[in-house]
């Protein structure tokens, strides 16, 4: 007879799914997250290697930490010194986060694993391929980091045991609630909970676990002193910043947001979930209460993204694996070898249903348009400049361009004094306003998004002096409420 696999190997051949299907969905459907994930990330990390590069109205501030620059800086640099290709360092730079995601995979196996080796392996293959997860899996996003941080923290700390002489697990915890607490502020109600849920009012785990949460904290507060002159100044220009209403003026969303766009987002999936979640909260209730408090924080914020909820995804999606392993126990219904299969067969029903939901279809295609105009001009080896006519340039940057090549700003009054600094264009506006450019010696070549995206090109050389250097725009109300606290933007 064949010899069962060990759990660690199913562990290791789930992540491995996982990571395969993360990748696979990110070369089918190349997207940005969110402007935050392309300025604040890779463009920033793109000016520290270069010199070069778009700065946000974050950056020009100091509302943001080089933390996350300064961790993909390095990442970048490997397939940058190796190609003059962007498309091979921008998938390098996706492909790292969805190997890193996988650790989501290994937390939930985690957690469960004291509930049966059914439960552990039921949270560890629902996180795998959960559409959520994949779609934020490959992405360099805070969001997509704090939610990883989030759910490890709290397996270490389920896991630790310091009667029995472990109090390094509880340092360990303690540094990653540490991190993902820079990485993302807003979630420090959650991590409050987390670790009330965990210790108690116990010394023996208090002290190891803010030992351990001190170490990124500190380290935050050095980086901000050394790159903003203040400690922890980013922490407090953002909150400055924020208290102007600079977010609303992103959009305001009412109290419901969230629920209308899960149930949109999960459909039939909805029963399922609920199911399985409450059996699981009912054997372990920390993980759910960490999530509801996720959601009840971005709840009271009047600008309401998607993205800010992602954390709360994962430790729900575990709570439905333990849930599934007891719903199987208490299930009577055909033959008992035929079950599993069956409910297996019913998950991937549903993330299949949530991944080409209306939702998480407009996720999955956001920016493809981008991809393809700049992919276009990119291998083009007599492409020298490229003007930009629209604002949505503000998810993508000079990490998506080739080296050789400037982006200048341009409309069509002001094309033809410029046209000499570049020799293509991505316009953003409708195929109706092609005869703006054609006018002035361009072609239309295509135009992508239900006919938004249009590239247009000339021949010839280019000569850079006429140009008008791209800019990183802010929102005029954004501006406009930043200068009542004395910023000044662009």
């Amino acid at each position: 007879m064949t010899k069962p696999l060990s759990d660690t190997r199913l562990l290791w051949l789930i992540m491995g799914a996982g990571f395969l299907l993360r990748l696979a969905l990110w070369f089918a459907l190349p997207n940005v997250v969110h402007n935050d994930e392309s300025m604040q990330g890779f463009e920033q990390a793109y000016r520290l290697l270069t010199g070069h590069g778009l700065v946000p109205w974050e950056y020009q501030i100091g509302a943001r930490s080089w933390l996350l620059p300064g961790l993909m800086a390095p990442l970048m640099a490997v397939p940058m010194a190796l190609s003059s290709s962007p498309e091979i360092a921008i998938n390098f730079v996706h492909a790292i986060p969805a190997a890193f995601s996988c650790v989501t995979i290994w937390a939930a196996y985690r957690i469960a694993r004291p509930f049966g080796r059914s439960s552990a392996l039921w949270a560890a293959g629902l996180n795998a391929i959960w559409g959520e997860n994949l779609y934020f899996g490959p992405h360099a996003a805070v969001d997509s980091f704090a939610a990883i941080l989030l759910i490890a923290a709290l397996a270490v700390g389920l896991a630790s045991d310091p009667e029995r002489g472990r109090p390094g697990r509880w340092a360990l915890a303690g540094l990653l609630f540490g991190l993902d607490l820079v990485f993302r502020v807003q979630l420090a109600p959650a991590i409050a909970v987390a670790i009330f849920g965990l210790c108690g009012l116990r010394i023996a785990r208090l002290i190891p676990l803010s030992l351990g949460f001190a170490v990124p904290v500190l380290a935050l507060g050095l980086l901000d002193w050394a790159s903003w002159g203040v400690p922890f100044g980013s922490v407090y220009t953002y909150v400055l910043a924020n208290s102007t209403g600079v977010s609303q003026a992103y959009g305001v969303e009412p109290w419901w947001y969230y629920l209308w766009y899960q149930t949109r987002g999960w459909t039939i999936g909805i029963p399922l979930l609920a199911i399985t979640a409450w059996l699981g909260a009912t054997r372990l209730l920390l993980p759910a209460l960490v999530a509801l408090t996720v959601l009840l924080t971005f709840n009271l914020v009047g600008h309401k993204e998607y993205r800010f909820i992602y954390p709360a995804i994962p430790l729900l999606i575990t709570l439905c694996g333990i849930g599934s392993a007891r719903l199987l126990e208490r299930l009577r219904v055909g033959p008992a070898a035929l079950r599993p299969m069956l409910l297996a067969g019913a998950w991937l029903l549903c993330s299949a249903a949530v991944s080409i939901s209306p939702e998480m279809r407009n996720l999955f295609q956001r920016e493809r348009g981008t991809f393809q105009a700049l992919r276009s001009v990119n291998n083009d080896p007599a492409a020298c400049g490229l003007g930009i006519d629209g604002t949505n340039w503000a998810r993508t940057g000079y990490f998506h361009l080739r080296a050789d090549m400037s982006l200048f700003q341009v409309t069509p009054e002001t094309l033809a004094q410029e046209k000499p600094a570049f020799n293509y264009i991505i316009a953003f506006r409708n195929r109706q306003a092609a005869p703006l450019y054609t006018a002035q010696g361009y072609d239309l070549l295509f135009c992508t998004e239900g006919n938004i995206n249009c590239v247009f090109k000339r021949p010839g050389p280019c000569d850079a002096k006429p140009g008008a250097p791209l800019q990183a725009l802010t929102d005029p109300d954004a501006k406009a409420a930043l200068e009542r606290q004395g910023f000044k933007v662009y």
